[in-house]
């Protein structure tokens, strides 16, 4: 009969908390990281046509600040949670703030690692090169990799056969059973 004091212990912490920390992150990630120009000429190539005005000052300015004071307020207007006449005791308080932490500390985690494994000799030149897009990012179709999104030479990829050590056989017909029972061969070049 404690399923409705797991669900608010959930609903409170791992549903509410971590999810307005990780739109603040991802808001100030995606609009001064990697870059609001960055961002919006990529909006541009996927829509035809560049994001009006109104969307660039929301994107860069309302919505992280909006998002910012909500997470402020939170943490202001917090108190511990308590359904109807019953106060949650400290452990269970605890283990929400553990399932909040869960989802938000993989975001430091990763930076740090990402840090540790980039070129650089000082700290803010490894910062610099984890910041930077890798060089085969971009759209995924070879059609639209042009102008800023061509790969670099380096970068370019190499196609492989799966099993390189098989002969590959180009007359054989593998045989198809389909879902009415019927049998019919099937050309392995296509």
């Amino acid at each position: 009969q404690a399923g409705i004091y797991w669900l608010l212990l959930m609903d409170n912490y791992a549903a509410s908390f971590s999810l307005v920390i990780i739109s603040c992150i991802m808001c100030v990630s995606i609009m001064y990281i990697y870059g609001h120009r960055n961002y919006f000429k990529d909006i541009e190539m996927m829509l035809g046509f560049p994001p009006p005005l109104f969307f660039q000052i929301c994107w860069r300015f309302f919505s992280p600040a909006i998002i910012f004071f909500i997470l402020v307020f939170t943490v202001i207007q917090y108190r511990p949670i308590a359904y109807n006449t019953y106060v949650y005791p400290s452990w269970a308080i605890g283990i929400g703030f553990l399932m909040a932490l869960s989802s938000v500390l993989c975001i430091p985690a990763y930076a740090v690692y990402q840090l540790l494994r980039v070129d650089g000799d000082t700290l803010l030149q490894r910062l610099k090169n984890a910041t930077k897009p890798s060089q085969d990012w971009g759209p995924a179709l070879a059609e639209h990799r042009a102008g800023r999104y061509a790969p670099a030479p380096a970068a370019r990829l190499e196609v492989q056969p799966l099993n390189p050590e098989k002969p590959r056989s180009e007359d054989v017909a593998l045989p198809v059973q389909g879902s009415n029972g019927s049998a019919h061969s099937q050309d392995s070049r296509l």
